[in-house]
């Protein structure tokens, strides 16, 4: 039996066997932190990714939407609303949760310190293909978001600074954009 059709097979039998799962999915506990709980691997003999899925279908349930599947349909212990909703923080907790962590133990980039972590991220910058920004052109742009000239009312001309900043700091080149201009802009909150 494939995986897929083993993990909608064993959904139905976990929702027999732990029809709880649905509430302790609710209350925070996460599809493999009920696989480790209820020992599914252990209990149908499958290895972690079949138990995690058919955890998924006992929450989901069967609508019959694949073929070759004899399995009938059956429904799951949520509603498709409160999957997506559950899903989407459980997403968020297990960020929060690894990020505590990992900044808790100094792991990643957390192990380094705020100039290493900067040169990392100059770094990234530059594998994307991108040009980083200076201080002094953030410096410049910031002066030349203030004068009366490079604004028209409460809007700022971006392209205009942008074509300044290419001009003076990438000898005209068009590099920087009057999308990432406008960004700066943002972030200096003016």
């Amino acid at each position: 039996m494939s995986a897929i059709k083993l993990g909608i097979y064993l959904g139905e039998k976990i929702q027999k066997i732990f029809p709880e799962i649905g509430d302790l999915y609710r209350e925070g506990l996460t599809l493999s932190k009920l696989v480790q709980r209820f020992n599914i691997m252990d209990h149908f003999s499958v290895n972690f990714k079949v138990a995690e899925s058919a955890v998924h279908r006992a929450l989901k349930g069967y609508q019959g939407d694949l073929r070759n599947i004899e399995t009938p349909q059956y429904p799951g212990l949520l509603s498709k609303e409160e999957l997506i909703f559950y899903g989407k923080e459980h997403n968020r907790l297990s960020g929060i949760e690894t990020a505590t962590k990992m900044v808790k133990e100094k792991k990643g980039i957390f192990s380094f310190t705020k100039e290493q972590q900067e040169e990392v991220r100059r770094k990234s910058v530059f594998a994307c293909g991108d040009v980083p920004y200076s201080q002094e052109e953030i410096d410049f742009i910031q002066e030349l978001i203030s004068q009366k000239k490079y604004q028209k009312g409460s809007l700022i001309k971006v392209d205009e600074i942008a074509s300044q900043v290419n001009k003076i700091f990438h000898d005209g080149k068009n590099i920087r954009k009057p999308r990432s201009i406008s960004k700066i802009v943002i972030r200096s909150n003016l």
